[in-house]
């Protein structure tokens, strides 16, 4: 355990260097942090020229040309590698976490356990934001976007934000301008997480009071509508000096040691790159009863103007780590012709994971499904074990010694004498363009880790329809 926190600590520390903006650093550490940083991008570029110096003068400098590229292409593989290192003991801490807390707990054990998993759950958060910062191309406009409900998505926000501020004695109440129209065609899932973060953070900071939401129209056309939201809290309100800065990445309106609310000041950093990909703007304004106005627009079409670009995107579950986890996004596919059409067999599961935690967290989840899955620790064993038996679905880890999951899956689809078995990545990297390249390979779903129940049983009813536990 001690090993897992020196290495996030370390983790966060280099991520920190990498992204923090220079303003960000307190007047002590300033020269601290700018040294180290300094250090490291001149570690890198020296890599660079040495591994440049026994070339051919042309190709040399051609190669010190593309330096700039390749030094932002090893700070993203760095990123990259980092999420997946910290995912995948995070994996192991929230599946052993939720599998605790499903056994037979007295009170104190039980509080012990839920704490547990609030903290990973925090920390999953940071990992997450830390990465939007630092890769806002991974998550591009226009890769989530499908047709919805409006009240599909405000309802549950409001309800669990009404359960919230009742708990702190507050008031709480939601507006929909009747101009506003429902049905929209656009990132939910963006919409709901910019909405989470600024009604968590109104009521965190709201001690009395009430905290609102509303929604009106802001532009319309013939294809589409710009509507602006905005959450109104009677908390202490923010400096005038200070609104412009809230919105950068670091920064938070009371840095003190002294200071009530933690975190990393990044969730308003996230809301500005999120509500940008929509095509919108956000700010914050003084409420005039005291308090303050966050605001963004965003852009949506009318769904039924959206009808083809609809047609290639499925039915996605976009949820958050304080849920049940989250599907990505999918292209719409062929659906496979399972082995067994009679719900009275017990579908046949190949589980591909060479981490020997994760692999027990999706065993013992899968068993309280009632299946008894068979287990690979690599892509050539699983190409093996499908030589020998058929399976239903196949659950599929992407980085694994020997072969890797996306290697296998070419080869699995590359057997056109077999039928096609929906394979389901189980990938600690979180990337746009890691799912894409799962995608690719010939996967038909991503899930990305930590793996939570819900996710895993309603990825299993949605492909293996016919079962029913």
């Amino acid at each position: 355990m001690l090993s897992i926190i020196f290495f996030l600590t370390l983790s966060f520390l280099l991520i920190f260097l990498f992204l923090a903006p220079q303003h960000s650093y307190s007047p002590i550490a300033e020269p601290v942090f700018g040294i180290c940083r300094k250090w490291i991008f001149n570690t890198l570029e020296t890599g660079l020229i040495m591994g440049n110096r026994d070339k051919a003068p042309g190709q040399a400098q051609g190669d010190l040309q593309g330096e700039p590229s390749r030094l932002s292409r090893l700070k993203n593989e760095f990123l990259a590698n980092i999420s997946h290192e910290i995912r995948t003991p995070l994996n192991g801490i929230i599946g052993m976490t939720d599998l605790l807390l499903d056994t037979s707990l007295d009170s104190r054990q039980h509080r012990y356990a839920q704490t547990i998993k609030k903290s990973t759950s925090s920390l999953l958060q940071l990992v997450d934001d830390l990465l939007m910062i630092a890769r806002p191309e991974s998550r591009a406009s226009g890769t989530g976007e499908k047709r919805f409900h409006l009240r599909d998505c405000l309802e549950p926000l409001c309800r669990t934000s009404l359960r919230d501020a009742e708990a702190k004695g507050l008031d709480f109440d939601c507006f929909v301008d009747p101009g506003v129209p429902l049905e929209l065609f656009g990132d939910a899932g963006h919409l709901r997480q910019v909405l989470t973060r600024l009604l968590d953070n109104a009521l965190k900071f709201t001690e009395e009071g009430r905290v609102s939401v509303t929604v009106v129209p802001e532009r319309t056309d013939a294809v589409g509508v710009m509507l602006r939201f905005a959450v109104t809290d009677t908390g202490p309100g923010i400096d005038p000096d200070r609104r412009q800065e809230l919105f950068g990445s670091f920064t938070q309106e009371d840095g003190s040691l002294t200071r009530t609310h933690g975190g990393a000041g990044l969730g308003l950093a996230v809301v500005s790159k999120l509500v940008t990909s929509m095509g919108g703007k956000a700010g914050v304004d003084p409420n005039p009863s005291g308090g303050s106005i966050f605001w963004f627009t965003a852009v949506f079409g009318y769904a039924d103007t959206c009808r083809n670009c609809f047609s290639t995107v499925c039915d996605p579950v976009q949820e958050t780590q304080h849920g049940e986890g989250r599907r990505e996004s999918c292209p719409e596919v062929d659906r496979p012709q399972p082995l067994h059409r009679d719900a009275s067999h017990v579908p046949r599961i190949l589980l591909v994971e060479d981490n020997p935690v994760n692999q027990q967290v999706a065993l013992i989840m899968l068993k309280k499904l009632g299946i008894e899955a068979d287990t690979a620790m690599n892509g050539r064993e699983a190409l093996d074990m499908l030589n020998r038996t058929g399976y239903d679905l196949i659950f599929m880890d992407i980085q694994m010694p020997e072969m890797d999951g996306l290697e296998a899956t070419k080869c699995i689809r590359g057997r056109t004498d077999a039928a096609r078995v929906p394979v389901i990545a189980l990938t600690a990297h979180s990337t746009e363009h890691d799912r894409q390249l799962c995608l690719e390979a010939g996967m038909d779903e991503v899930l990305t880790k930590p793996l939570y129940p819900g996710v895993l049983q309603r990825t299993l009813h949605r492909w293996i329809p016919w079962y029913h536990n």
